[in-house]
Protein backbone atom coordinates (compact mmCIF):
# COMPACT_ATOMS: atom_id res chain seq x y z
CA UNK A 1 0.00 0.00 0.00
CA UNK A 2 1.04 3.51 -1.15
CA UNK A 3 1.03 6.97 0.48
CA UNK A 4 3.66 9.38 -1.60
CA UNK A 5 4.27 13.02 -0.34
CA UNK A 6 2.42 14.98 -3.09
CA UNK A 7 5.55 16.57 -3.95
CA UNK A 8 7.74 13.41 -4.56
CA UNK A 9 7.48 13.68 -7.93
CA UNK A 10 11.01 10.63 -8.31
CA UNK A 11 8.45 8.48 -6.47
CA UNK A 12 5.47 9.31 -8.62
CA UNK A 13 6.85 9.00 -11.57
CA UNK A 14 8.24 5.51 -10.94
CA UNK A 15 4.28 4.20 -10.20
CA UNK A 16 3.43 1.88 -13.27
CA UNK A 17 -0.05 2.35 -14.83
CA UNK A 18 -2.43 1.15 -12.60
CA UNK A 19 -0.29 0.96 -9.37
CA UNK A 20 -2.09 2.81 -6.49
CA UNK A 21 -1.32 5.37 -4.64
CA UNK A 22 -2.60 8.93 -2.45
CA UNK A 23 -1.07 11.68 -0.86
CA UNK A 24 -0.94 11.31 2.97
CA UNK A 25 -4.18 12.36 5.00
CA UNK A 26 -3.84 16.01 5.93
CA UNK A 27 -4.18 15.79 10.26
CA UNK A 28 -6.76 18.85 9.77
CA UNK A 29 -9.13 17.58 7.19
CA UNK A 30 -11.95 19.51 6.00
CA UNK A 31 -14.93 17.20 5.01
CA UNK A 32 -16.42 19.82 2.73
CA UNK A 33 -15.73 20.52 -1.07
CA UNK A 34 -13.42 22.92 -1.69
CA UNK A 35 -14.84 26.15 -3.02
CA UNK A 36 -13.09 26.21 -6.25
CA UNK A 37 -13.79 27.82 -9.70
CA UNK A 38 -14.28 24.18 -11.06
CA UNK A 39 -16.76 23.17 -8.96
CA UNK A 40 -18.90 26.49 -8.77
CA UNK A 41 -18.81 26.22 -12.93
CA UNK A 42 -19.80 22.48 -13.00
CA UNK A 43 -22.57 22.99 -10.42
CA UNK A 44 -24.21 25.93 -12.52
CA UNK A 45 -23.74 23.99 -15.96
CA UNK A 46 -25.48 21.42 -14.25
CA UNK A 47 -28.61 23.98 -13.23
CA UNK A 48 -29.03 25.75 -16.19
CA UNK A 49 -29.22 21.94 -18.02
CA UNK A 50 -31.73 21.26 -15.41
CA UNK A 51 -33.78 24.16 -15.66
CA UNK A 52 -33.90 23.79 -19.59
CA UNK A 53 -34.98 20.84 -18.85
CA UNK A 54 -38.27 20.99 -16.66
CA UNK A 55 -35.81 20.67 -13.53
CA UNK A 56 -36.27 23.51 -11.89
CA UNK A 57 -37.23 22.38 -8.46
CA UNK A 58 -33.96 19.59 -8.74
CA UNK A 59 -32.10 22.80 -9.58
CA UNK A 60 -33.64 25.26 -7.22
CA UNK A 61 -32.00 22.79 -4.71
CA UNK A 62 -28.43 24.48 -5.23
CA UNK A 63 -30.23 28.05 -5.01
CA UNK A 64 -26.72 29.75 -5.95
CA UNK A 65 -23.13 29.03 -6.65
CA UNK A 66 -20.51 32.10 -6.71
CA UNK A 67 -21.73 33.54 -2.74
CA UNK A 68 -18.99 31.55 -1.35
CA UNK A 69 -21.06 28.75 0.33
CA UNK A 70 -21.67 26.22 -2.46
CA UNK A 71 -19.47 23.63 -0.33
CA UNK A 72 -22.15 23.98 2.66
CA UNK A 73 -24.83 24.13 0.12
CA UNK A 74 -23.46 20.78 -1.77
CA UNK A 75 -22.86 19.20 1.95
CA UNK A 76 -27.18 20.11 2.49
CA UNK A 77 -27.70 18.64 -1.00
CA UNK A 78 -25.57 15.19 0.11
CA UNK A 79 -27.75 14.81 3.84
CA UNK A 80 -31.12 15.46 1.39
CA UNK A 81 -29.60 12.94 -1.27
CA UNK A 82 -29.24 10.13 2.09
CA UNK A 83 -32.63 10.85 3.61
CA UNK A 84 -34.47 10.83 0.28
CA UNK A 85 -33.04 7.39 -0.44
CA UNK A 86 -33.99 6.33 3.12
CA UNK A 87 -37.44 7.33 2.66
CA UNK A 88 -37.21 5.15 -0.69
CA UNK A 89 -35.57 2.31 0.85
CA UNK A 90 -38.19 2.38 3.38
CA UNK A 91 -41.58 2.76 1.02
CA UNK A 92 -39.98 2.60 -2.81
CA UNK A 93 -42.21 4.72 -5.22
CA UNK A 94 -41.39 5.26 -8.55
CA UNK A 95 -41.41 8.37 -8.59
CA UNK A 96 -39.52 9.65 -5.88
CA UNK A 97 -37.05 7.05 -7.44
CA UNK A 98 -36.37 9.29 -10.45
CA UNK A 99 -36.01 12.15 -8.28
CA UNK A 100 -33.37 10.72 -6.35
CA UNK A 101 -31.56 10.09 -9.27
CA UNK A 102 -31.67 13.97 -10.42
CA UNK A 103 -30.55 15.12 -7.30
CA UNK A 104 -27.50 12.67 -7.51
CA UNK A 105 -27.07 14.32 -10.95
CA UNK A 106 -26.71 18.02 -9.98
CA UNK A 107 -24.43 16.84 -6.98
CA UNK A 108 -21.77 15.34 -9.56
CA UNK A 109 -21.83 18.49 -11.97
CA UNK A 110 -22.05 19.03 -15.86
CA UNK A 111 -20.15 15.43 -16.48
CA UNK A 112 -23.63 14.09 -16.19
CA UNK A 113 -25.53 16.19 -18.60
CA UNK A 114 -25.58 13.60 -21.69
CA UNK A 115 -28.12 11.64 -20.32
CA UNK A 116 -30.41 14.68 -20.60
CA UNK A 117 -29.10 15.89 -23.78
CA UNK A 118 -28.20 12.94 -25.92
CA UNK A 119 -29.97 10.11 -27.29
CA UNK A 120 -33.20 11.13 -27.04
CA UNK A 121 -32.82 12.52 -23.71
CA UNK A 122 -33.75 11.62 -20.25
CA UNK A 123 -36.81 9.80 -20.98
CA UNK A 124 -35.38 7.63 -23.59
CA UNK A 125 -32.27 6.88 -21.32
CA UNK A 126 -34.05 6.28 -18.17
CA UNK A 127 -34.84 2.49 -17.52
CA UNK A 128 -36.67 2.36 -14.28
CA UNK A 129 -36.36 -1.54 -13.53
CA UNK A 130 -32.66 -1.23 -14.65
CA UNK A 131 -31.83 1.70 -11.73
CA UNK A 132 -33.94 -0.36 -9.54
CA UNK A 133 -31.45 -3.65 -9.72
CA UNK A 134 -28.40 -1.13 -9.59
CA UNK A 135 -29.59 0.15 -6.36
CA UNK A 136 -30.20 -3.24 -4.93
CA UNK A 137 -26.66 -4.11 -5.60
CA UNK A 138 -25.31 -1.43 -4.04
CA UNK A 139 -27.41 -1.40 -0.89
CA UNK A 140 -26.70 -4.94 -0.40
CA UNK A 141 -24.49 -5.83 2.76
CA UNK A 142 -20.46 -6.75 2.86
CA UNK A 143 -20.04 -10.51 3.82
CA UNK A 144 -16.82 -9.72 3.52
CA UNK A 145 -15.71 -11.78 -0.02
CA UNK A 146 -12.98 -10.89 -2.18
CA UNK A 147 -13.50 -9.30 -4.69
CA UNK A 148 -16.84 -7.55 -3.56
CA UNK A 149 -19.60 -9.69 -5.08
CA UNK A 150 -21.91 -6.38 -5.27
CA UNK A 151 -19.86 -4.56 -8.26
CA UNK A 152 -20.87 -7.04 -11.16
CA UNK A 153 -24.26 -6.99 -10.70
CA UNK A 154 -23.72 -3.41 -10.04
CA UNK A 155 -22.07 -2.84 -13.73
CA UNK A 156 -24.92 -4.69 -14.97
CA UNK A 157 -27.25 -2.40 -14.07
CA UNK A 158 -25.73 0.30 -14.81
CA UNK A 159 -24.85 -0.81 -18.76
CA UNK A 160 -28.57 -1.43 -19.05
CA UNK A 161 -29.13 2.80 -19.18
CA UNK A 162 -27.29 4.59 -21.88
CA UNK A 163 -25.42 8.15 -20.63
CA UNK A 164 -24.49 6.25 -17.30
CA UNK A 165 -21.04 5.42 -17.69
CA UNK A 166 -18.97 4.18 -14.70
CA UNK A 167 -18.14 8.06 -13.41
CA UNK A 168 -21.41 8.75 -12.36
CA UNK A 169 -22.74 5.56 -12.34
CA UNK A 170 -19.99 5.15 -8.67
CA UNK A 171 -21.77 8.61 -7.86
CA UNK A 172 -24.84 7.28 -7.19
CA UNK A 173 -23.41 3.91 -5.71
CA UNK A 174 -21.58 5.65 -3.75
CA UNK A 175 -24.57 7.49 -2.08
CA UNK A 176 -26.82 4.39 -1.90
CA UNK A 177 -24.27 2.59 0.13
CA UNK A 178 -23.97 5.32 2.48
CA UNK A 179 -27.82 5.68 2.65
CA UNK A 180 -27.79 1.70 3.29
CA UNK A 181 -24.95 1.95 5.69
CA UNK A 182 -23.24 -1.05 4.10
CA UNK A 183 -19.59 -1.18 2.94
CA UNK A 184 -18.48 1.93 0.57
CA UNK A 185 -18.77 1.85 -2.86
CA UNK A 186 -16.37 4.93 -3.29
CA UNK A 187 -16.40 7.32 -7.02
CA UNK A 188 -14.61 6.23 -9.06
CA UNK A 189 -14.25 9.40 -12.13
CA UNK A 190 -11.60 10.61 -14.25
CA UNK A 191 -10.29 12.77 -11.09
CA UNK A 192 -10.18 9.65 -8.79
CA UNK A 193 -8.45 7.23 -11.75
CA UNK A 194 -5.89 9.73 -12.65
CA UNK A 195 -4.86 10.66 -9.31
CA UNK A 196 -5.16 7.08 -7.82
CA UNK A 197 -3.68 4.61 -10.38
CA UNK A 198 -2.85 6.99 -13.87
CA UNK A 199 -5.35 5.39 -15.69
CA UNK A 200 -8.71 6.50 -17.18
CA UNK A 201 -11.72 5.22 -15.22
CA UNK A 202 -13.49 1.96 -16.65
CA UNK A 203 -15.36 -0.63 -15.21
CA UNK A 204 -12.90 -3.33 -15.55
CA UNK A 205 -10.96 -1.57 -12.74
CA UNK A 206 -13.16 -0.49 -10.34
CA UNK A 207 -12.85 -3.59 -8.37
CA UNK A 208 -9.59 -3.44 -7.21
CA UNK A 209 -10.27 0.22 -7.02
CA UNK A 210 -13.16 -0.44 -4.53
CA UNK A 211 -10.35 -3.04 -2.27
CA UNK A 212 -7.88 -0.78 -2.21
CA UNK A 213 -9.74 2.36 -1.42
CA UNK A 214 -10.99 0.11 1.72
CA UNK A 215 -7.52 -1.38 2.53
CA UNK A 216 -5.45 2.47 2.53
CA UNK A 217 -8.75 3.87 4.81
CA UNK A 218 -7.62 0.83 7.22
CA UNK A 219 -4.34 2.01 6.70
CA UNK A 220 -4.91 5.19 8.70
CA UNK A 221 -7.87 4.84 10.47
CA UNK A 222 -10.09 6.45 8.71
CA UNK A 223 -13.39 5.64 6.61
CA UNK A 224 -13.31 5.69 2.97
CA UNK A 225 -15.53 8.82 2.42
CA UNK A 226 -13.24 10.43 4.53
CA UNK A 227 -10.11 9.33 2.57
CA UNK A 228 -12.24 9.87 -0.90
CA UNK A 229 -12.79 13.38 -0.10
CA UNK A 230 -9.31 14.07 1.29
CA UNK A 231 -7.88 12.48 -2.40
CA UNK A 232 -11.05 14.58 -4.32
CA UNK A 233 -9.99 17.87 -2.72
CA UNK A 234 -6.04 17.34 -2.80
CA UNK A 235 -5.99 16.15 -6.70
CA UNK A 236 -7.99 20.03 -6.90
CA UNK A 237 -5.03 21.87 -6.02
CA UNK A 238 -1.90 23.09 -7.67
CA UNK A 239 0.30 20.28 -5.82
CA UNK A 240 -2.39 17.80 -7.22
CA UNK A 241 -2.72 18.56 -10.37
CA UNK A 242 0.94 18.11 -10.90
CA UNK A 243 0.79 14.82 -8.76
CA UNK A 244 -1.95 13.78 -11.91
CA UNK A 245 0.54 15.31 -14.51
CA UNK A 246 3.08 13.09 -13.13
CA UNK A 247 0.87 10.33 -13.38
CA UNK A 248 -0.45 10.81 -16.32
CA UNK A 249 2.65 11.18 -18.64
Amino acid sequence: MSFIAINNYQAIQGLKKGDFALPPMARNLNPLLADTTRLRSTIKAMKTTMQRRGLGTIAALIPETDDGLLPQRMSCLELAIIDAMRTYLRQPNEARLAEIFHMVQLWGGRAGRNIYLQGGGFDSNWKHAAYQEFVAASVTPDLGEKPDPRVLPLIEAARKMRQFGVAFATKHARFWAQAAIVKALPIYDRIMAHGSMGIEPKWNDYVRYVDEMAAHALQVTTDVATLERHAFNTFGTPAGQAWIAARMI
